[in-house]
């Protein structure tokens, strides 16, 4: 198997950034399989991902919430095109104020996707070369959730590890090369349903587009990147059928990572700052996010 095919080609959007406070209904899995690695083979491996936010809008005390979730994925080609994924999450939340200290964790929402390659030369001998590749999935509602009526009162809202809810979502990577240098650009779109107590969560979308440069030193792959994300996120609808208070929102992001591939080995790490943002109706502060993931190729 040459190096080139070890390439890392895409940045799946399909991840779940946990983002909530103590007035944010987004709390429960935005977005996109987190920076996910698209490689040419099949693949199993770990990823933890960070996210935090700050909010004093009801308090003279600011209140900080943390969202981990470590996640077991894998990828398996079933045809030279079709690509099933799989991602299972463990979610552990909290929120701490000089008043309150409370912990959610426990397995979220499983994802389950289907790629398809509509175009790809990228192992190809030419200058200039390209890959497509399109897909859909579903976000099983194996996560825990608690209606409204049943939270804990010290459980800030909607700071759940599920939505209670079957949701679905479409993406489309699409990378160019020329040489050692490339060009990603992403999107992703989540619809969300109603679940059984009559919560809808917001609809998610997000698009990047990252820079790369693909360094080999002997039998090692390097693959700097360099770019922005923007996503929006719709606002929740409660039970009572109106907009849930303090959720929705949007941000823009600058992130820079590095992969690094061996035979059989990739792990990277992914960073995110964000430069302009307005969740909540500016009531939320997004903080910087982070990942790592390390998958064995086969």
């Amino acid at each position: 198997m040459q190096l080139k095919k070890l390439l890392l080609v895409g940045i799946l959007a399909v991840s779940n950034y946990a983002m909530a406070c103590d007035i944010c209904g987004c709390a429960n899995m935005s977005s996109t399989l987190g920076t996910m690695p698209q490689f040419q083979r099949n693949f199993i491996g770990l990823r933890w991902t960070h996210n935090s936010f700050t909010s004093s809008a009801f308090t003279e005390y600011t209140t900080t919430d943390n969202f981990n979730e470590y996640d077991l994925y894998g990828g398996y080609y079933v045809h030279k095109k079709v690509q099933l994924m799989g991602i299972i999450p463990f979610v552990s939340n909290n929120s701490s104020s000089v008043e309150n200290n409370y912990t959610e964790s426990g397995v979220g929402d499983v994802s389950l996707l289907l790629n398809y390659t509509a175009f790809n030369n990228l192992d190809s001998n030419k200058k200039f070369t390209q890959k497509l590749i399109v897909g859909a999935g579903v976000n099983l509602p194996t996560g825990k959730y608690t209606s409204e009526e049943e939270l804990n009162s010290n459980s800030p809202s909607n700071f759940q590890t599920g939505t209670g809810s079957v949701d679905y979502m479409v993406n489309t990577i699409y990378t160019i090369r020329y040489k050692k240098w490339g060009f990603i650009t992403q999107g992703s779109y989540v619809f969300n349903t109603t679940n059984a107590s009559d919560y809808k969560f917001g609809n998610q979308f997000s698009v990047s587009g990252s820079l790369f440069y693909q360094k080999e030193v002997k039998k090692q792959i390097f693959l700097p990147s360099i770019g922005l994300q923007y996503e929006n996120l719709d606002r929740d609808v409660n039970s009572r059928n109106y907009y849930q208070y303090g959720t929705g929102g949007n941000g823009l992001y600058l992130n820079v990572g590095m992969q690094v591939h061996l035979s059989t080995i990739s792990f990277g790490a992914q960073y995110a700052v964000p430069i302009e943002q307005n969740y909540a109706k500016n009531q939320v502060e997004a903080k910087d996010r982070f990942s790592l993931n390390i998958s064995y190729l086969f």
